[in-house]
């Protein structure tokens, strides 16, 4: 009988376990399309611009969530505001993570950077230190270096028109460098600002969905680097170089700089001399340090050209908008000096503006990914542990039920009401992530791109390029795809908008 009761539960277990795998397997996923056996839903998206496949799929299916799978993982697109602040920040502890990386990570080295770092201790390290100098009121102590770095870009404009991309990406380069480590880059060829570019192009080719197998099949990273179809590989150990200099090299030049005596103030500077006198530090704590303030940097140096990238195009698209911000301008400063930040907060039109900048195109228009760490339950869906969940800000970002019809047209107007900002219209957070996981340096970023795009309309006019027979060059005011959206490459026209515009730039710069 001992036996048989054995048996019994044995078999009563099996059944349950049995039982408890196939209900989860069949528990109602968030909607999404059937895919093919074993690969999933790989052909259902185009690998280019997804997250206007994702809000296309949102609309089908009527579903804030929309979920699919590739070979075996399930992920889940999150697309509207409403489930991103339910999911991210009101269940902030079992979204926070990260899913492993194969290529970016296991095999570039970019395991340091904070925005990859799974959730935990060092994680939590990394974000005290950019509470304490990137949030809120620190932000504001680089006021001064932003507005002069916003006036030298004022000059190189003046001098190199054409140039404008490079000129943005140079400004934007040079003033993290500067505020982070008191680096004083003087020219375009500066190695601290050619190794982080070719980090970040290496990283924005690895967050593309579907760029390496690798990714999807992380027991590839184990095959030899001359084994066939290993060239993944090999690209990897060539940019891994490029990646692991980042953190350790503007580091190393403060840390000489202070032996030395010649460090100029910067963050680093600053937490340096904490640590050093700190009886319990580590070399972990300079580690984190490293690596924390060489993500600022990273995350810093892309974005923000992204956003004035995207401005110089609205301004040439949207001629009246130009006009009606110069004149909001002239109505505070008038002609005779450039603006600061006291200036800003007394037009409600710039902030328009740069709201709808960060709106219309969203640097970012896919988060990176999170990993969900709990089986839970949202609107009668079932979210499983270990799903790869994904932010879709442009969806939210061009919600008509949010921003008004037509959010596909660059319109500041629709942040306006009676000549002050509507606050029933948000600003779009979206851009900068929720929850845990928000982007620490929004606040840097957001006072940087503002006090540049009320410099830049306060002297300058922007319109078509013309060719050398005179005929106007069409701007088609399309986007690169990517993890990192930037505008396809245009030409354009950028001149002082009279003599004393540019005398002012002369003089003030």
């Amino acid at each position: 009988m001992h036996l048989s009761f054995v048996n019994a539960s044995i078999f009563l277990a099996f059944v349950y376990a049995l039982y408890k795998l196939v209900f989860r397997s069949y528990r109602r996923l968030p909607p999404g399309p059937a895919g093919l056996p074993l690969i999933g839903n790989v052909y259902d998206i185009p690998g280019k611009f997804d997250w206007i496949t994702y809000m296309e799929m949102s609309r089908k299916y009527d579903s804030s969530l929309i979920s699919l799978h590739f070979m075996g993982s399930r992920v889940v697109i999150v697309n509207t505001h409403e489930a991103a602040r339910d999911l991210f920040e009101r269940r902030s502890l079992i979204y926070s993570d990260r899913p492993n990386f194969p290529m970016l990570v296991d095999l570039m080295g970019f395991g340091w950077n904070t925005g990859l770092i799974p959730y935990g201790n060092r994680w939590k390290e990394h974000r005290k230190i950019f509470r304490q100098e990137m949030e809120g009121y620190s932000s504001a102590a680089y006021h001064h270096r932003e507005i002069h770095e916003a006036r030298l870009l004022l000059r190189r404009l003046l001098d190199d028109p054409e140039n404008y991309r490079k000129n943005i990406r140079f400004m934007f380069g040079r003033s993290i460098l500067a505020i982070t480590y008191g680096i004083d880059v003087t020219h375009d060829s500066d190695p601290y600002i050619r190794n982080v570019e070719t980090a970040m192009q290496a990283a924005a080719a690895c967050m593309n969905a579907g760029s390496f197998l690798v990714d999807v099949l992380p027991i590839l990273r184990f095959i030899p680097d001359w084994f066939p179809g290993a060239r993944f590989k090999r690209k990897a150990k060539e940019w891994r170089k490029a990646i692991i200099a980042m953190p350790v090299m503007p580091m190393a030049f403060v840390m000489r700089s202070i032996e030395d005596g010649t460090a100029e103030p910067s963050v680093a500077y600053k937490l340096l001399s904490q640590i050093e006198v700190d009886e319990n530090r580590t070399r972990e704590n300079e580690e984190i340090l490293r690596d924390a303030l060489s993500t600022f940097y990273a995350g810093g140096a892309d974005t923000t050209v992204s956003a004035l990238c995207s401005f110089v195009l609205a301004m040439v698209l949207y001629p009246d908008v130009q006009k009606k911000g110069q004149a909001a301008i002239d109505a505070i400063i008038g002609s005779g000096r450039l603006p600061d930040f006291k200036d800003c907060a007394c037009i409600p039109y710039l902030q328009a503006i740069l709201n709808e900048v960060l709106r219309w195109a969203p640097v970012l228009p896919l988060s990176v990914p999170r990993r969900c760490t709990e089986d839970n339950e949202y609107n009668g869906y079932h979210i499983p542990r270990g799903a790869t969940v994904v932010c879709n800000s442009w969806a939210m970002l061009h919600d008509e039920a949010v921003y008004g019809p037509e959010t596909e047209t660059f319109n500041p107007d629709r942040f306006m009401k009676d000549g002050v900002l509507n606050p029933d219209v948000p600003f779009p957070m979206e851009t900068f992530g929720f929850g845990r996981r928000i982007c620490p340096g929004r606040d840097l970023a957001i006072d940087s791109i503002k006090i540049t795009i009320v410099s830049l309309l306060a002297v300058f006019e922007f319109g078509k390029a013309v060719d050398a027979e005179g005929n106007t060059i069409e701007v088609s005011g399309e986007y690169l795809s990517g993890a990192l959206i930037h505008p396809a490459p245009f030409k354009c026209s950028i001149r002082p908008r009279c003599e004393a515009a540019a005398l002012l730039i002369m003089t003030d710069t």
